[in-house]
C-alpha cells in the first residue's frame, strides 16, 4: 500500500508543455522530478498528475463556462 499519495492539479507548467508544435511533454517537468527525488529518498509515494495546458481557475472557461473551473 502506498503511504503517500500526491495529487498535482496544475496548468501547462505542471503538464510539461513544450512549444514544439508536436504536443509532446517535457520529461523533466517538476512533478516527475519531485516524485523521483522523493522515491530516491526512500518515500513510498504515488504521483497523480491532473494537469492541462491552459488550465486556470481565476477565469471562466470560454467554452464550458464557470462550472468548468
Amino acid at each position: 500500500m502506498v503511504s503517500i499519495r500526491i495529487l498535482i492539479y496544475g496548468d501547462s507548467n505542471s503538464w510539461g508543455y513544450l512549444d514544439d508544435g508536436l504536443g509532446t511533454r517535457f520529461e523533466g517537468r517538476w512533478p516527475v522530478s519531485m516524485a523521483a527525488q522523493l522515491l530516491a529518498d526512500g518515500h513510498d509515494i504515488e504521483l497523480i498528475e491532473e494537469c492541462l495546458p491552459g488550465r486556470t481557475t481565476n477565469l471562466d472557461d470560454p467554452q464550458e463556462g464557470a462550472h468548468f473551473n
